[in-house]
């Protein structure tokens, strides 16, 4: 039976081992929980302030897409969400199992109205959502606000995984002070497609 027992009132269902209760006809359950894999949430921002928008979309893009494929290569189960979406503020969101599913990820951000903003992500936008309970979090953003990445390292602190990776095809004075100010445990910049391997890598 090994770490199976006799099932008891008040198991919960994850503990129930289905397959030697139905091949023994009794109800078992695991003496103790299956560990369950991470949640991941991946967050891309539609609005981006630099003056090379698509450059910095480019980035943006590559880096999550190669987060995605990172842990559904490791059979992990990813929220893909974009948030600040043009036409009402609103969140989507969709769940990646496969590899396949990659293919519909970079549809769908085909799709994406990307566009042109200098207001900065600001933690209303993310604070009341399901993502940041995840147990690691990716929040793409070309401008991320002190209380987002406040947030973030809140996270970090309570045993999460907690990122922000930004994509700058130009770097200005506040930038760099906003950076030197946060942990590279949190803030992950990305200045270029050829250094997003190497800058996923660290945030992984």
């Amino acid at each position: 039976l090994g770490d199976s027992r006799i099932y008891r009132e008040g198991d919960t269902l994850k503990r129930i081992n289905w397959k030697l209760s139905v091949r023994t006809r009794t109800l078992y359950a695991r003496k103790y929980e299956m560990p369950q894999k991470p949640r991941i949430s991946v967050v891309t921002d539609c609005a981006f302030w630099d003056e090379g928008v698509g450059d910095s979309v480019d980035m943006a893009c590559e880096s999550a897409i190669s987060l995605v494929k990172f842990f559904i290569e490791h059979n992990n189960v990813v929220d893909v969400v974009t948030i600040r979406n043009k036409e009402d503020n609103s969140n989507y969101n969709y769940t990646l199992k496969t590899v396949n599913d990659v293919d519909k990820m970079q549809y769908n951000f085909a799709c994406v109205p990307f566009y042109k903003d200098s207001e900065s992500l600001a933690l209303d936008f993310v604070k009341d959502a399901a993502f940041l309970n995840a147990d690691k979090v990716y929040i793409i953003t070309s401008n991320p606000s002190d209380g987002v990445l406040n947030e973030l390292t809140t996270l970090v602190k309570n045993g999460k995984v907690a990122k922000c990776i930004v994509p700058k095809t130009q770097v200005n004075i506040d930038g760099v002070n906003q950076m030197n100010y946060y942990s590279e445990d949190v803030l992950v910049v990305v200045d270029s497609i050829e250094n997003i391997p190497q800058k996923v890598g660290e945030a992984l």
